[in-house]
Parts: structure tokens; C-alpha cells; sequence
């Protein structure tokens, strides 16, 4: 819990009290749309209402362990990356790529030794392709480079998932396990799927729910969280729109 968490707490108190004297006062217009925003605002962090708009995406992928599979490649699809600065002169990956790639490479070292495919692209003259950052942190994590494929060229998923899938193809390979979290891994499952790649989920980073008091006080992990979710619904329609999933 962050120092401003508590906080966040204390004004829903205080407003909600506000709100209260309103509603109970007599003579007044009643509040609402102030009501009503203040409870979506609520809502929006509070881990109970942030699991229950998680589950359509992750029930799915609700199993744990290895995958059950004998797959031909490994495959990861970047998140973020952030490219060199003046004062950081290296590309670094956002928590969630750095994820994927360690746990993709932990499959390969732990589960089965299949070439590991990463694909995200975003580069440009003066900044490596997201799958080239990616491909250095599988290769200081132990995987042999001849063991990296990447594709450098998608900018969103539905890229990603046509390159990849013709790369793959190129190869001889219709086989895959998919490493990514579990929100994030319908939209990308059902890309591959709409493109002929057999694809065995390796899902991560599930939303739990344990209803402990940290967890019944608003906070801003739920915010975050229910951003990707919204993120992952609207990408749901977008891509069904386009016929590509």
C-alpha cells in the first residue's frame, strides 16, 4: 500500500458523507449525477469491483501450472518499451514485457527448449525494435541467440500476430505456446487462432481476490488494472469489427 492510498480512502469517506447530508436535506435538488460519478470513481478502485470486471477475460486462462502441450516455438508479444535516453542510453521494456520474456524464457529452460519467437516492432532509425530489446533479455537470461526469432516490424497486435503467424508458417511451424498475462492473452489467443496458428495459452499475472482489509480500501492498483481490462474490451470490438479475430 503507497503513502497516498489511505488518503484516497479518507476523501471517499468525506465525500460520500458530503453527499449524505445532501440527499437527506429537504427543499434541494437532489445530487445525482455527483452521486453517480463519485460511485463509478469508487468502483474504478476498488479491487472487489476491479476482480468481477477482470473475469470474462481471465476465467479462461484460470488454471495453473504448464502448459499441457507439446509445442513447436515459444512466442511473445511486447508490451512497451522505452527508448534510449541521453541519460539512460539503453532501451528499456515496461514491467509487463520484462515479464513475458523472463517467464518465456524460464519455459524454455524448465519446460521444453523451443525457439522462442518476440515480436513487437516501434523502432526507428535511432531506436532498436521493441522485439530487439526483447531479444536481449532472453539472451542474458541464458537462451542461445540462434534460439531467438524476432519480428520487428507490427505495431499492435493484430500485427504482430500476421507477421509472426507468416514467419511461423515459413518455418513450418502451427503450433504455439503464447506467453502473456492473463487479461491480455483472449484478444492475443484469438489473433493467432483467426490466422491458422494452434495456440496453447501459457497465461500469468491472474487477478486474485482475498477480500483482506487491504483489499476493501480503495487504492490505485485497481485503477491501473481496470484500465487494462477497459483497454482489453474495446480491443475485443475493435478487432471483431475489423474481422480480425
Amino acid at each position: 500500500m503507497s503513502y497516498t492510498e489511505p488518503l484516497l480512502f479518507v476523501f471517499f469517506v468525506l465525500s460520500f458523507a458530503g453527499l449524505c447530508r445532501i440527499w437527506r436535506g429537504r427543499g434541494q435538488p437532489k445530487p445525482v449525477l455527483l452521486t453517480s460519478g463519485l460511485l463509478g470513481l469508487f468502483l474504478s478502485c476498488w479491487a472487489p469491483a476491479d476482480w468481477l470486471f477482470s473475469r470474462a477475460l481471465e476465467l479462461p486462462y484460470s488454471k495453473t501450472g504448464l502448459p499441457a502441450s507439446d509445442p513447436q516455438a515459444i512466442v511473445v508479444l511486447a508490451g512497451d518499451v522505452a527508448p534510449p535516453l541521453r541519460d539512460l542510453p539503453v532501451a528499456m521494456p515496461d514491467s509487463s514485457t520484462y515479464a513475458r520474456c523472463r517467464y518465456a524464457a524460464w519455459l524454455h529452460q524448465h519446460w521444453r527448449p523451443v525457439p522462442v519467437m518476440v515480436a513487437g516492432g516501434m523502432g526507428s532509425d535511432e531506436t532498436p525494435a521493441y522485439a530487439q530489446t526483447m531479444a536481449h533479455l532472453l539472451e542474458s537470461a541464458g537462451i542461445p541467440p540462434g534460439m531467438i526469432w524476432v519480428e520487428g516490424k507490427s505495431r499492435n497486435t493484430h500485427q504482430s500476430a500476421a507477421f509472426g503467424a507468416e514467419m511461423l508458417r515459413g518455418r513450418g511451424i502451427n503450433r504455439i505456446v503464447l506467453v502473456t498475462e492473463a487479461d491480455n492473452m483472449l484478444r492475443t489467443e484469438l489473433c493467432f487462432r483467426k490466422l491458422g496458428i494452434m495456440v496453447v495459452p501459457a497465461a500469468f499475472r491472474r487477478t486474485d481476490l482475498t477480500f483482506s482489509l487491504r483489499e476493501l480500501i480503495p487504492g490505485w492498483p485497481p485503477l491501473r488494472r481496470n484500465e487494462r481490462a477497459l483497454h482489453e474490451y474495446v480491443g475485443l470490438l475493435w478487432y471483431r469489427l475489423h474481422g480480425w479475430i
